[in-house]
């Protein structure tokens, strides 16, 4: 889920293994953060609010509706049922 409302399926680069750490990466452009939501999980850039990036309404709301916060979530996310990293 990209911060301006795009949405696309993505998959490891290796068919049949997780995503790398280099791929999370580049679809966040830093560091990761992984946050649980129900039975899935938000990747999300650990140092987003630090850097200014633009607020992710999409991933916002689904980890509102979780926490029953108000807190935000900024930059690009990846949403993933199972989450495995190579």
């Amino acid at each position: 889920m990209k911060a301006n409302g795009d949405v696309s399926e993505v998959y490891p680069s290796k068919k049949g293994h997780g995503f790398s750490l280099k791929e999370l990466q580049g679809f966040v452009d830093g560091y990761i953060e992984i946050v649980g939501v129900g039975n899935k999980f938000l990747v999300l850039n650990e140092e987003g609010k630090l850097n200014g990036l633009e607020i992710n309404l999409k991933a916002t709301e689904i980890f509102q509706k979780h926490y029953g916060t108000t807190d935000v979530i900024v930059c690009d996310v990846l949403l993933a049922d199972e989450l495995e990293i190579d």
